[in-house]
């Protein structure tokens, strides 16, 4: 409908698939059910597309406008994940297939589960017959091996990242994996900053929150949020090292700190003022700019930083965790 929902125009990434097979039958086969669940974890690692699809799941009895399945427009432009024709507002069919066709690759609550052994033995058959034919499987290998490649361990230690973390606490994040990820957004973005200087950032933003006790990763996340990913489009100069726009309102420049380990100081600092009364945090030294008594210890978790960290801050906590601290 023109000027009403746009499902492939939405969003940074729109992925539409096609499978072969009749919506009004469990018809779906093992192949299709292992490539679907693989291409479903692919997007969420390449590019943060959460594997989830609304719940309940439906069949044919879900079908037109105003279905009992159709999301709301409020709720279709909240939703990110996976979701069939039933689900968008103003579509009058539905092509999921039924209950269990479904249910084979998203779990009860909605989110994905784990890849089987068989699945990857279903996988490889699929590479083997795409290369009887000529074409030389990457894609499918590719799947095969990331998935070959998480250990017990690995999966063991995968940590579920909280839609409001509090200020306070350890990382999520491995360093190594957050170096990776700034160093990639900062070229992408076109940042004065090297891969040496983001490394020297991610570091210092490590050490400080480690001694600290603040998130680092999450002082990182907020840090690439407040300067366009150290791209510097708006008052503040890369040169002032000034990492989270303190002191930068409505065309003022804000605070210069003297080097890049000062700006993390401030910052992390900062940050932990914010959620724990302690006057000694206070120390114009370190801050450059003086918090407010009113403001010290108020706001423990991130969401809680909006309107008050930046104004009027709308959904500014939601954005740092969901944009940047998830893709990291």
């Amino acid at each position: 409908m023109a000027g009403g929902v746009q499902t492939n125009r939405q969003g940074t990434a729109c992925i539409q698939v096609e499978m072969v097979a009749y919506s009004d039958k469990n018809d779906w086969t093992a192949p299709q059910v292992a490539a679907l669940r693989n291409l479903v974890e692919w997007c969420r690692v390449e590019w943060a597309i959460p594997a989830r699809f609304p719940l309940p799941q439906g069949g044919g009895e879900q079908y037109g406008l105003k279905n009992p399945l159709e999301l709301s427009p409020d709720e279709w432009v909240a939703f990110t994940g996976w979701c069939a024709h039933q689900h968008v507002p103003e579509n009058t069919h539905w092509d999921i297939g039924r209950e269990l066709a479904v249910k084979a690759v998203f779990q009860e609550d909605g989110t994905l589960g784990d890849m089987t052994p068989q699945d990857i033995a279903i996988l490889q058959q699929l590479v083997d017959s795409i290369k009887r034919v000529g074409s030389n499987g990457t894609f499918a290998e590719i799947l095969i091996e990331d998935y070959r490649e998480r250990t017990a361990q690995e999966l063991a230690t995968i940590v579920v990242i909280p839609d409001n973390p509090t200020v306070m606490g350890t990382a999520y994040t491995p360093q190594e994996r957050a170096l990776t990820w700034a160093q990639r957004v900062a070229r992408e973005h076109n940042s004065p900053y090297d891969d040496t200087n983001i490394g020297l950032l991610v570091k210092w933003y490590y050490l400080v929150g480690g001694a600290l006790g603040v998130r680092p990763d999450l002082a990182l996340a907020q840090s690439a949020k407040e300067t366009g990913y150290w791209a510097y489009k708006g008052d503040v100069t890369p040169w002032q090292w000034n990492f989270a726009g303190i002191g930068a309102t409505g065309g003022v420049s804000g605070t210069a700190f003297p080097d890049l380990p000062a700006g993390v100081r401030a910052h992390v600092q900062r940050m932990k003022l914010y959620a724990v009364n302690d006057p000694s945090l206070n120390s114009i030294s370190i801050l450059g700019r003086t918090l407010d008594p009113k403001h010290w210890g108020k706001y423990p978790r991130i969401n809680d930083f909006n309107g008050v960290w930046a104004y009027p801050g709308t959904n500014y906590g939601q954005s740092i965790v969901e944009n940047y601290l998830r893709k990291m």
